[in-house]
């Protein structure tokens, strides 16, 4: 549940600040933020459908997923492309798709069914207050470093909440 509350605290600023990323630093117009938008969309259905088609541990499949979500939201900063936001927000989107069926699927089958239902109300409350609160921080961080910054930072998170994940041992049998 933490390791989801992060994700969404940190992509928050991704997906709330895209407006300003959009029209500040690439100088690129409603359509291209709109497309970035969808794009991230896709990317989550795409993501939520392929990850049955990776045979592999659901904990390899956290692990890539945040590995994937720290690289494009790193390239996107580092090229200051509308290109490579499109293709980074699409890919952040895959990711987020991978973690969420992961995590979910983690909870139904760890989760005994008595429990499963409040359960699920945490895992989803929480995830849900933390992406309005990622988006928050962002913002007021954004005025004192720039939006590239607090991207970069996110993905700083990211990568930190990755090497605590690759010490957690899952039973996943």
């Amino acid at each position: 549940m933490l390791l989801a509350v992060i994700v969404n605290m940190v992509i928050g600023p991704v997906l709330g600040l895209n407006i300003i990323w959009t029209r500040g630093t690439l100088h690129a117009s409603a359509v291209v933020y709109s497309l970035a938008q969808a794009l991230f969309i896709i990317g989550v259905v795409a993501g939520s459908i392929l990850i049955n088609f990776v045979k592999t541990t659901f904990k390899t499949k956290l692990l890539l997923a945040l590995t994937t979500m720290t690289v494009a939201v790193t390239f996107m900063v580092l090229t200051h492309s509308i290109g490579t936001t499109l293709i980074a927000m699409m890919v952040i989107g895959m990711a987020g798709g991978f973690v969420n069926v992961s995590l979910f699927t983690l909870i139904q089958l760890k989760t005994p069914g008595k429990l499963l239902g409040r359960v699920n109300g945490a895992m989803m409350s929480c995830t849900n207050i933390s992406m309005p609160i990622g988006i928050a921080l962002g913002g007021v961080i954004t005025r004192y470093v720039g939006i590239a910054t607090v991207f970069i930072i996110g993905s700083a998170i990211t990568l930190v909440a990755l090497l605590a994940m690759s010490r957690v041992t899952l039973n996943e049998a």
